[in-house]
């Protein structure tokens, strides 16, 4: 992709992923691109969840750099203020866990069969976070 393309059309991905939660109020806010919100106010979906809600789930969906994002200013309630704060508070400790297949598909290309590391491994995670998720496992 031609260089000089690839930030307008991350930003446009960006903002139509939160317009999509009904989550547009930050960029508004701060009068980032204009060009972008307005009309995509027309595609958002309503939503009864509160704005710091929609935020931490339009986060959660664009991935791991937004998730740390959002954990980042849920600690900024003088930025955010304090219900949006508290409402992205829930991507520090509160994030579903991603398949045991992709686990197990990610463990085999780090390190091969599992059977050749692990004498057991549990499907079930134990913890998930924006970038890692915890399972149990003996070595064998």
């Amino acid at each position: 992709m031609i260089p000089a393309l690839r930030h307008p059309l991350r930003l446009a991905r960006i903002a139509y992923v939160l317009s999509r939660h009904d989550a547009l109020f930050p960029l508004e806010a701060l009068g980032v691109a204009p060009y972008l919100t307005l009309p995509l106010r027309c595609i958002r979906r309503r939503s009864t969840l509160r704005p710091g809600q929609r935020l931490a789930r339009a986060l959660e969906s664009l991935g791991p750099t937004f998730v740390k994002l959002g954990q980042a200013l849920s600690v900024r309630s003088d930025l955010m203020g304090e219900e949006v704060s508290a409402d992205l508070g829930q991507l520090q400790d509160r994030l579903p866990p991603f398949p045991a297949a992709q686990a197990r598909a990610i463990l085999e290309t780090e390190l091969g069969p599992i059977p050749d590391f692990f004498s057991s491994f549990d499907d079930t995670p134990t913890a998930a976070g924006s970038i890692a998720q915890v399972h149990r496992a003996a070595r064998s």
